[in-house]
């Protein structure tokens, strides 16, 4: 490190660097982004370290998060567990000044315009093409982590189909799952579990040459990526909780001047700005079930 360095630490595995790099003399300026949602201080502080981690916190000169929400959290703990005062946007703790901002992560919509204007060739992206012709296309995109409500999500769709008949053979649901942290236990479990959902749900309402669910566990590369945005009728972004969720944003300019429906998780930061979006509830299974049917029928205008 020189004198004139300002570092930038990532996501919560870090919180303790500012504390150690402090603790070896370094004077500079840190800052700290968290990824993920900050919890209410009645679950934070179950953790029997939760001060340790707040007094980590307070040693970086700014901290960001992503949504007012998780802003409010971080603030109201060090509220309640540290008795501060808060200054404005900042507190003052051990002759230190930390600042608690909102940045919300975002993607860049002009790079997106761009690729969904050249459209993907890819092989994937044309077969599906043909295997869901003149069906309407429910897309959905993540890391295969049990945050991400992939199980929930295929339940729902179960769900859809068995309440509303009138909709096999023409809807498809297309989700890809990117392989994530293969050798741990709980998400070698959730891997388990999505594969045994897809089979039922494909056992019991395939027929013919339709099958209700298809199941892409790898990785796509953004441009294949924006080639399933261009064919998806409906995006379900539909974690239990995220803090942002870029997948929400890059359907949304994936799309070009393309007319789409947005089901988005309101225990995702990006719900708190996407508020056109069909916000649901992706523990509610009836209720996000309605919504998706709503998406799939709304009428073009509303689209």
């Amino acid at each position: 490190l020189r004198p004139d360095d300002t570092l930038w630490v990532h996501d919560f595995h870090l919180i303790p660097l500012g504390g150690v790099l402090r603790e070896l003399g370094w004077t500079g300026k840190i800052g700290f982004f968290l990824h993920v949602p900050f919890p209410s201080v009645d679950t934070f502080t179950i953790l029997p370290w939760a001060q340790d981690l707040l007094e980590d916190l307070l040693v970086y000169d700014l901290v960001g998060l992503q949504t007012r929400s998780h802003a409010h959290n971080l603030t109201h703990t060090l509220i309640e567990e540290l008795r501060l005062a808060q200054i404005g946007d900042a507190f003052i703790h051990k002759g230190r000044r930390c600042q608690i901002r909102v940045y919300p992560v975002g993607t860049d919509p002009d790079a997106f315009r761009g690729q969904a204007a050249i459209r993907s060739g890819s092989r994937a992206v044309s077969g599906l093409k043909r295997l869901l012709q003149g069906q309407k296309v429910v897309l959905g995109v993540d890391r295969l982590d049990y945050t991400k409500g992939v199980p929930q999500r295929l339940l729902t769709f179960e769900y859809l189909l068995e309440h509303r008949p009138s909709l096999r053979g023409k809807v498809g649901l297309v989700q890809i799952s990117v392989p994530s942290r293969e050798r741990v236990p709980e998400y070698a479990h959730e891997k388990r579990q999505t594969d045994e959902i897809v089979g039922r749900i494909n056992g019991r309402f395939s027929r013919g040459q339709w099958i209700p669910v298809n199941f892409l566990y790898r990785a796509f590369t953004q441009q294949e990526l924006t080639g399933f945005y261009n064919e998806a009728d409906v995006c379900l972004v539909t974690p239990i909780r995220d803090g942002m969720n870029l997948v929400a944003k890059e359907y949304v300019a994936g799309r070009g001047d393309r007319s789409g429906v947005l089901v988005l998780s309101k225990f995702c930061g990006a719900a708190e700005t996407m508020t056109e979006a069909l916000i649901v509830n992706p523990h509610d299974i009836k209720g996000t079930a309605d919504a998706i049917h709503h998406a799939i029928t709304m009428p073009d205008e509303e689209r």
